[in-house]
Parts: structure tokens; sequence; C-alpha cells
């Protein structure tokens, strides 16, 4: 009788722990939402830069490349990052800010979870103006995640951070130092190939840069998108030498062949600035506002993601702000021309330059028409 007793006990144990370990199983059940509408039930075992390191609950481990991946639900996540995200792209640092601190200042969050938290915080800081905070926490990101998720985000906004404070070599030696983290990753030294090239970019040098990204951009396992991101800085440093003719039909071929948001903005920008130039020559308005119509596509249809580098965004507001300029000082009618002037200075407030580019959008039909009837 008492070894049935002890049988029993030990069978409703066995039970009772096969139950919990189920029940803990599907507690840390993530979800891949991906961008063809299916969903993945899982585990979530790393984001590195080359996509999610997914268990599924059948089947064998895999890697997701992050262009298949629109989002992931984690089934652990605290509720102040998902908080703080949304506040960040509502446009409120400060408070996200807050937020991201509490998430790393909580113990036992999984690695994931810590990653997003310090890339973000990051970025606050960056956008906050503070840049040494920034550095400091790009830094402890490439300590810990030296193959992470946010590798090439961090590069950009570091050699942002380090030309904004005029030091060129130290955003060399950061892109140096990155690509040695990374070393063994498949693809990334393309990606260090586009920061190197934007180094010499900032420092002035166009054609060496020029050389670069047609390096990139040639390489033969270059990957579609980074191969137009490099054609689009060739054809920038087009612009810088003034060879407006060579750089306008590969601006012109990017739009219509490109779907990645970073292209599609800054061909726009380009070829933005092209027709601005133009107008103000001719003195003639109506090639002004096509230049004006391509800076506010990407105040309306590329602005960037919490995290990405905002330097086209910012390229076409201060595009825009010059098109109002040229054309307050082409127009006779004084209420009109204050118009434009007025325009020119809300550039200093981007929300305003956004409303102004929606009631555009809303009036004015050309803004979205396909790339030939501009």
């Amino acid at each position: 009788m008492i070894d049935r007793r002890n049988s029993a006990l030990a069978w409703l144990g066995a039970s009772f722990l096969c139950l919990a370990a189920t029940h803990d199983a599907q507690e840390e059940s993530d979800t891949l939402y991906l961008t063809n509408g299916s969903t993945e039930n899982g585990k979530v075992l790393e984001e590195a830069f080359n996509g999610v390191s997914f268990q599924p609950e059948k089947g064998a481990k895999k890697v997701v490349p992050w262009n298949t991946v629109r989002s992931i639900d984690y089934s652990s996540a605290p509720e102040e990052l998902s908080g703080a995200l949304a506040t960040l792209a509502a446009g409120n640092p400060e408070a996200a800010g807050e937020e991201l601190a509490r998430v790393l200042e909580t113990e036992g969050n999984r690695p994931m979870i810590v990653q997003q938290a310090l890339f973000h915080l990051a970025w606050v800081h960056q956008r906050l103006g503070q840049a040494d905070e920034a550095v400091g926490e790009y830094g402890k990101l490439l300590k810990d995640f030296p193959k992470g998720r946010y590798l090439r985000n961090v590069g950009e906004n570091l050699v942002d951070l380090y030309l904004a404070k005029g030091d060129p070599g130290k955003a060399r030696s950061s892109v140096a130092d990155l690509a040695q983290g990374a070393k063994g990753l498949e693809g990334f030294d393309l990606v260090t190939g586009l920061l190197e090239a934007k180094v010499l970019e900032g420092e002035g040098k166009a054609a060496e840069a020029g050389q670069r990204y047609a390096a990139v951009e040639g390489a033969a396992a270059a990957d579609p998108g980074l191969a137009q991101e490099a054609k689009l800085g060739r054809a920038r440093m087009l612009l810088h030498e003034n060879k407006g003719a060579e750089a306008e039909p590969i601006l012109r071929a990017l739009i219509s062949e490109s779907t990645n948001p970073r292209v599609q903005s800054g061909a726009w920008n380009g070829l933005g600035e092209l027709q601005a130039a133009d107008g103000r020559a001719k003195k003639n308005s109506d090639r002004i506002l096509d230049a004006l119509y391509a800076y506010l596509r990407t105040v309306v249809q590329y602005r960037p993601q919490p995290g990405e580098s905002t330097e086209e965004y910012e390229r076409a507001l201060h595009g825009a702000a010059t098109c109002f300029q040229y054309l307050s000082e082409l127009e006779q009618n004084i209420e009109k021309k204050k118009l434009w002037r007025d325009r020119q200075r809300e550039r200093l407030d981007p929300r305003r330059v956004c409303a102004f580019a929606l009631q555009f959008a809303a009036s004015a039909s050309a803004l979205f028409l396909p790339m030939s009837a501009a």
C-alpha cells in the first residue's frame, strides 16, 4: 500500500512538473509577425545583425532575415519598453528616455529586451544633443552585442556624432572598431564600405567618397539594397562636384527601381536639389515648386523611424526651406512674398513643415504622381 501511495505521489509530482513546464513554455512563447502576413510561434534566441535566431514550436532552429520580419511580440517584454517605443515614435524623447532607463534598471530582462532598450536610449541621447552620453551608450551596446541587430544603425549614428563634433578621425576609428567586432559576419564588409564612404563625404572628399561608393556598388556579392544605397551615394558625390547632368539619370533610375525608403528619400532630395538650382537660375517658380514637392516627399512619405539616421529628413527640411526662400525672391505680390518667407522660417519647427506638407498632399495630387509625371 505504501509503495502504491508513493508511486501515486510520484506520478502526481511528475504530472505537476510536466504541466508547469508546459505552462512556462506557453508563457515564454514569442510571436514573429512576418511581412507576408503569416505568424510563427516559438522562442527568439537572439536578435543578431543578419536576422532573428528562432526556435519554432515545431521544427528546427533557424535564422529569419530581418527583411522578412514585420514585428516581434515578446511574451516577457516589460510594458515600459513598448510604452517607451510608442512615446519615442510620438516625438517625446525625454519621456521615452525615462522609461527606457527603468527597463535597463530592472534585473532579469532577456538579452533582446536589453539590446533594444540600450539602443533606443542611446538614440534618445543623440536626439537630445547629449553627444557624450549617446557615445557612451553606443559603446556599451557594441561591447555587449558586437554582432547585434543594430550594428549598422550604431555605426551610422556614431559617424554622424563624430562628424558633428568635427572629428573625422574618431569617426573613422569607430568604423574600424565596429568592423573588428563584427568580424566574420557575412556581408558586413559592404556596410563597412558605406560607412567609410560616409566619413570621406563628411570630410568633403567627394571624389574619394564617390570611388568608395562605386566599389561597394560594384561588389559581386552586393546586396541589392546596399548596392542601391551605394549608387545613391555616388550620385550625391556627383552633385557635390557640380555634375548634375551625370547625377540626374542615376537619381531618376533609383526612384523607378528602388522600394527602399532610405534610397527613395535620398533620390528625391537629390532631384529636389537639381530642380531648385535650375529654377532659381532660370527664375522659374514652377521649377522651384517641383523641387519643393520632391523635398516634401521625404517629409510626408519617408520619415525615419526611431533609431534611424535623420540625415535625409533634415536635408529635406532644409531643402524645403530653401525653396520657400527662392519663391519669395521671385514673388512680386507683397502678401505672397511674406507667406513664402514665413514658410522658410518654419523650417526651425519640423512639425509645421510636416503639417504644411500634408496640406500639399491633400490639395496637390502631383506630390504623389509617378516619376514620369513629375
